[in-house]
């Protein structure tokens, strides 16, 4: 639009109006610009598009499909079905077929072929640098989640070898909140245990000496947005030599390393817990409490993975991609961002990873508060299954699985 463009938001809906419902609501619940937001929405820069990754043609109507596939000339598709439970045959539909279906409206004879930037995990591999491509071999010792985007990136670089869609892969770590907001995933592994924690009173460190290794939101979302400018921008200077497409993958880099123990005590001593206390428990008294964890507990589906209590969440190789960064960052490949917006400045993003600060920390702690409906005069949660039951003491319901959405671009 007027050379601008326009950026297609596919929300999990049937109808629009529900789409438009659930991303504002979701960008106010993590303490975004939900004004920003709306003005987009008038002007026409930003269009929410309900949909579905895992139906065919995405769950669009006729009429939105063929007006995406002549429009748009990037796609970022970020979404999945993330759930660290479930089995690959459960996840297969979303996160595989529905990547597929995003290849298929790429490749759409309608509009010209866009640029495919398709965020993947880390886990995809168990070790090694932005080259390594794991065998089937080890598929058996991933679990679903891990599996099914072993897959989909599989079906991703075979297009680009094919020559039929330029692309890139971005494969994250742990994912860590804002650092301007505080927000996070609730549904992520690290959040629910913190909330769990929180929610019972108390938490156990499996290792004083570990270290909670991530790569905040907004930090990621940085990066992975100047690696795309710069390819973009490479591609059309590049001369094609060959059939096949460049498809590089990218290992988003680690900007926060945090010692496990003091994470959690500056946890124990934020004041946005509101009077409520948090300590650090024997083994004993933990394990006790995991046994009598109710279900509607954040920590409930990851119990027994936490029997030693909170470990080490560690690093990854990404030194290829902080040289393709510094290089995109340097060609002026960043975002332009709006003043208070929580913009983070190169050096953040090219140096050696910092701890939160207490700050940052509070921030998280206050999300976390909100996001459990825990207030100043909501009394301690239990954590025995009988006293759970009783309805003034009940626990927030245990949030859906969700999936996050995918955005097209239109230049």
């Amino acid at each position: 639009a007027s050379g601008k463009g326009v950026i297609y938001v596919l929300a999990r809906e049937k109808k629009k109006k529900k789409a438009v419902i659930r991303v504002r609501e979701s960008l106010r619940r993590r303490g975004y610009d939900v004004k920003l937001f709306e003005d987009h929405l008038k002007k026409g820069s930003v269009v929410v598009v309900a949909g579905d990754l895992s139906k065919p043609k995405l769950g669009m109507s006729p009429h939105t499909y063929g007006l995406l596939a002549t429009h748009i000339t990037t796609i970022f598709h970020c979404g999945s079905l993330v759930n660290h439970v479930w089995e690959y045959s459960m996840l297969r539909a979303a996160n595989v077929l529905g990547t597929t279906e995003i290849m298929r409206l790429a490749l759409d004879p309608r509009g010209a072929v866009p640029t495919l930037h398709y965020v993947s995990t880390i886990s995809v591999i168990n070790n090694g640098d932005e080259n390594t491509i794991e065998s089937p071999d080890i598929l058996d010792n991933m679990g679903g989640y891990a599996q099914s985007k072993w897959v989909a990136e599989g079906r991703v670089r075979a297009a680009a070898a094919k020559g039929l869609l330029p692309a890139t892969i971005h494969r994250p770590g742990l994912i860590g909140p804002d650092t301007w907001t505080g927000s996070a995933n609730t549904n992520d592994w690290l959040i629910r245990f913190i909330s769990g924690s929180i929610l019972i009173g108390g938490y156990l460190v499996a290792d004083t000496k570990a270290n909670v290794c991530v790569t905040p939101v907004n930090h990621a979302a940085v990066m992975q947005l100047a690696l795309s400018r710069s390819y973009d921008a490479a591609l059309l200077k590049t001369e094609r030599k060959s059939a096949a497409l460049p498809c590089p993958t990218y290992h988003t880099p680690i900007t926060k390393k945090t010692n496990t123990l003091s994470l959690l005590e500056n946890i124990e001593a934020s004041p946005e817990l509101l009077g409520r206390r948090i300590r650090q428990w024997d083994p004993q008294e933990w394990k006790e409490s995991l046994s009598e964890l109710p279900p509607n507990n954040p920590l409930f589906p990851f119990k027994d993975g936490f029997k030693a209590g909170l470990g080490n969440v560690p690093s990854h190789d990404a030194k290829q991609t902080r040289v393709a960064l510094k290089h995109a960052l340097d060609s002026g490949a960043n975002l332009e961002m709006p003043a208070g917006s929580g913009g983070v400045h190169n050096a953040v993003l090219l140096g050696s990873p910092s701890g939160y600060t207490s700050d940052e920390v509070n921030r998280t702690v206050r999300f976390i508060m909100a996001a459990n409906k825990l207030t100043a005069d909501r009394p301690l949660l239990m954590r025995t299954q009988s006293l759970s039951r009783e309805n003034h003491l009940a626990a927030p319901a245990l949030p859906d699985m969700v999936r996050s959405v995918s955005v097209a671009h239109n230049t």
